[in-house]
């Protein structure tokens, strides 16, 4: 005998196939994107790559935020003739971050996963009882950062995430930008990865 779905079981079936893809494409940024503080935290990690807008805004997360320091971390660039770090350490003093709160961490080329050595970079400065840090991106890789360095950092340190925003881009929707297109995709394969599979990138 074969089975056959009815009308509303094949309803149902093309709502269970279509409805998490569109709930994604509808909601998923805002997901990637969210941020979870930890309250108290005297450190403040800002991952240098994100440009000087939003260095601005980790300035103003610092300032705002109670931090006693903020860790300006990122790699060199392919003709090492520039850090991310350097530009961010230069960036965030001046946007009037005191020099003497600011560590710059700068590693070496680096290929491949990224996020997850320089959190190693990070975790090997901060040695130590710490307590608390808070991770400062840009949008999206908000959540995946936050998942990479509470792999790297000891379970007793508390990670909270910041996903920045510019105002232009709360107003507008993923698609209405390519580059923000292109990064959803990129990140909603990164996290899915790094989530199922623990890819520590």
């Amino acid at each position: 005998m074969l089975w056959w779905p009815t009308w509303k079981g094949w309803l149902l079936l093309c709502a269970a196939v279509l409805l998490p893809p569109v709930c994604w494409a509808l909601w998923g940024e805002s997901y990637l994107a969210s941020s979870a503080r930890v309250s108290g935290a005297k450190i403040l990690v800002v991952e240098g790559w994100i440009g000087r807008v939003a260095l601005g805004g980790a300035a103003e997360e610092f300032k705002r935020g109670g931090y006693e320091q903020v860790i300006a971390a990122g790699c060199w660039s392919d003709d090492r003739a520039w850090s991310f770090a350097g530009v961010a350490q230069k960036e965030l003093k001046k946007q009037g971050v005191p020099p003497e709160a600011i560590i710059e961490v700068a590693l070496g080329d680096v290929a491949r996963q990224r996020t997850f050595k320089t959190a190693q970079a990070v975790a090997a400065e901060l040695e130590g009882d710490i307590g608390a840090i808070n991770v400062f991106t840009l949008g999206a890789h908000a959540r995946r950062s936050g998942a990479v360095y509470r792999k790297v950092f000891p379970e007793k340190t508390a990670v909270g995430r910041i996903g920045w925003w510019s105002r232009d881009a709360q107003e507008k929707n993923w698609w209405d930008s390519t580059a923000r297109s292109k990064e959803f995709m990129t990140e909603t394969v990164a996290y899915w990865v790094e989530t199922l599979f623990g890819g520590g990138r």
